[in-house]
Parts: C-alpha cells; structure tokens; sequence
C-alpha cells in the first residue's frame, strides 16, 4: 500500500501561484518580455534578467534591452553636447571617419 500524500488547501494552493506568478515576473524583462527560463540560475545565461537603475528607480531588463538603452543614453549625451555647442556658437570640426 502507498503512502498517502496530504492535499494542499485551497489557501496554499492559491499562494503557490501568487508566488509563481511573482517569480515570472521577476525574471521577466519590462521592456520586451522575453523571459529567463532558468529563473536566474544560470549566472551566464544570455536569457538573464538583470536589475538596472534608470532615471532614480529599478528596471528589469534582458541583456539586449540593456544594450540598447546605454545606446540610447550614450546618443542623448551626445546630442546635449552637440546643442551645448550650438548654442554657443563655438567653432568645430566634425570629422566624418566612415567615408571612404
């Protein structure tokens, strides 16, 4: 005869998924939605979810969305840098290094 195993309350059962639900999200990126299958396990995993601090509050994002946003924010830093020197009218050079 097998043991009998104790059934989970409606209680418990409702908490697991709140966890569930809670640890999904954790391992989710806000931005595109891709998910960490591993739920970050896996410390080198190209999947890995990693917290981010933008403008004062705490992001999820994937490893691309990252990428992206230090793209982004490396553009805005150039543009300010640019209108700064613009509205100063200071004389500049602008190599173009791409043209062949």
């Amino acid at each position: 005869m097998s043991p009998r195993h104790r059934q989970a309350t409606e209680k418990q059962l409702a908490a697991l998924t709140k966890a569930r639900a809670a640890l999904a999200k954790k391992h989710t990126c806000e931005r595109c939605g891709c998910e960490d299958p591993a739920r970050g396990l896996h410390k080198h995993s190209d999947y890995r979810i990693y917290d981010t601090l933008r403008d004062g509050e705490k992001h999820r994002y994937c490893i691309s969305c990252r990428i992206y946003f230090r793209w982004i924010d490396a553009r805005l830093q150039i543009e300010a840098q640019l209108q700064a020197l613009f509205e100063q009218r200071t004389p500049f050079l602008l190599l173009d290094t791409d043209s062949e």
